[in-house]
Parts: C-alpha cells; sequence; structure tokens
C-alpha cells in the first residue's frame, strides 16, 4: 500500500435508501343474507351419532430382505505336505539314515565355513570375559588336553595365551601296542 493512499479520508457512507409509500385500497364484501337454524338440544331429544368408518390399519411394511450371505474367502488347497528336509547336493542316495547323516555333517560344513563368532559373542557378555581374563592372569595356568584338536580349540580361545600340553588320554599309549610275533599264552 502506498502512502498516498493510506493518507486518503475513507470514502463517504452511501445515502439512505427512499422510503416507499404504498396506497392501499380497501375492498368491502357485501355480505349475503345469513339464516339462523336452531340447533339447541333438549334432554329428551334423540340424536344419532355419526357413523365413523375405521380404515384398517395398513398392515405394516415387510422387513427388508436379508444381506446376501458374504462370499467365503478362497482357501488355497494344499496340494502336498514335504515331511523332509531339503537335502545339500550329493546327498541324494543311500537309505534314509545315510541321507540324514550325509546332510547333517554338510549342514555342520557350511555352518562352521560360513559363520564365524568373535570370541567375545561366545563367552556371552564383556563383562565375564573381562572377570575371566582377570582370574587367568592372576593364577599359574597351564591348559592340558587329551587330544591336539582339543589343543588346537584351546589355541583358538581366550586361553591361547597360557602354556598348553597334550597328554593323550592321560595315559601311555605304547603301553598298549599290539605285540606282533608273540604269542598269547604266557609261557
Amino acid at each position: 500500500m502506498s502512502r498516498r493512499a493510506a493518507q486518503e479520508p475513507p470514502p463517504p457512507p452511501p445515502p439512505p435508501p427512499a422510503i416507499q409509500t404504498i396506497q392501499t385500497t380497501e375492498v368491502l364484501v357485501e355480505a349475503e343474507d345469513v339464516t339462523f337454524v336452531d340447533q339447541s338440544i333438549d334432554a329428551d331429544s334423540y340424536v344419532e351419532a355419526p357413523v365413523i368408518e375405521k380404515k384398517a390399519a395398513a398392515a405394516p411394511p415387510p422387513p427388508p430382505p436379508p444381506p446376501p450371505p458374504a462370499p467365503e474367502p478362497e482357501v488355497a488347497e494344499i496340494f502336498k505336505v514335504v515331511e523332509e528336509m531339503p537335502r545339500f547336493p550329493g546327498c541324494d542316495s543311500g537309505t534314509a539314515a545315510e541321507k540324514k547323516a550325509c546332510a547333517d555333517e554338510k549342514l555342520l560344513q557350511y555352518l562352521y565355513k560360513n559363520l564365524k563368532y568373535p570370541a567375545i559373542a561366545r563367552d556371552s557378555t564383556a563383562l565375564e570375559w573381562k572377570l575371566k581374563r582377570w582370574v587367568y592372569n592372576h593364577s599359574k595356568l597351564s591348559i592340558i588336553t587329551p587330544s591336539k584338536w582339543l589343543s588346537n580349540l584351546a589355541k583358538q580361545s581366550l586361553l591361547g595365551c597360557y602354556p598348553i600340553h597334550t597328554i593323550p588320554y592321560g595315559l601311555d599309549t605304547q603301553a598298549y601296542q599290539l605285540l606282533i610275533g608273540r604269542c598269547a599264552d604266557p609261557p
């Protein structure tokens, strides 16, 4: 808005509407001759009651028809129930027990190959790991295993920094070797 428009006074109000006068003309209707009929009733006079015809009450309209039944949902038909586990390739021949053993072995191979859990996840929580580390560091710890396989697993765990020794089954296996050429009966 410009300054000039802001300084101009508002326009004057519109003039009041003009009052119109309407002339009315009175029209008189002449009354006709009215005759008086006596409608007084004596106590002895007989009066016929008017006959009122009662119209039979109209029958109520019939109730609306019930809604059509809802369409039943279409259920997909099950053609076959699979009761066998899927197998890895190469486990299709043999008896059922052989197939299961083969599939279990290949499943474990796949899991060992593709799933690598960090050591901290295997030990449940970081707090437990710290407590174990503190206890192991404050003791003279030496790990003894009955097999090389178990020794390798211990080296991969949090015990890997401690000395690990293998004593096969805690027995001297040389004492139980088969003696070839000796007779079974003592002399």
